[in-house]
Order: C-alpha cells, then structure tokens, then sequence
C-alpha cells in the first residue's frame, strides 16, 4: 500500500466554472473523527493526505453556493480525484 496517496477535490459550480476560495470538508465514513479542513485555491482546487482507504464524505460550500456533498471510496491509488459540484443559492 502506498504511503502518499491524497484526494484532489475540484470545486465548480453547475456550469464547470471553479469555486475559488471553497471550504471543503473531508470526513471518513463511517467512524467520523474530528472535521479536517482547507480552502480551495484559485484555481478551485485543494488536496488532503490521505492515511488509510475507505470510504470519505467530502463537501463543499462556498458563499452563493448551496453546500454539496458528495461519498468516496478511496483506493490504493496515488491521487484520487473528487469534483464536488455547487449550486448557486440564488436558483
């Protein structure tokens, strides 16, 4: 098993756009530890390290947005990739 493997999540709104500056939250299901947390970057991307497989409950929420979620079985694999889509509260 890898020692570096990490979730890459990608926060866009419904048209495809990036959601700078997003709070995501990443949790593992279904034994829930303390919330861990980070802002997305410019680019509406944001990456965690990742100790053990399984399945993860990741959202997103950013100011305009709805909050989205979204569950992810992590594998053995180095990057695992997650696009969490926003709706706009406005809708």
């Amino acid at each position: 098993m890898s020692d570096d493997r990490q979730v890459h999540v990608i926060v866009q709104d419904l048209a495809g756009q990036r959601v700078p500056s997003a709070r995501v939250v990443i949790e593992r299901a279904p034994f829930p530890k303390p919330d861990s947390f980070s802002y997305c970057d410019k680019e509406g991307e944001v990456k965690f390290p990742i100790n053990s497989i399984g399945l993860y409950e990741i959202s997103g929420t950013a100011l305009g947005y709805e909050t989205a979620s979204v569950t992810a079985m992590i594998t053995d694999v180095p990057v695992s990739v997650v696009v969490i889509s926003l709706r706009s509260s406005e809708l």
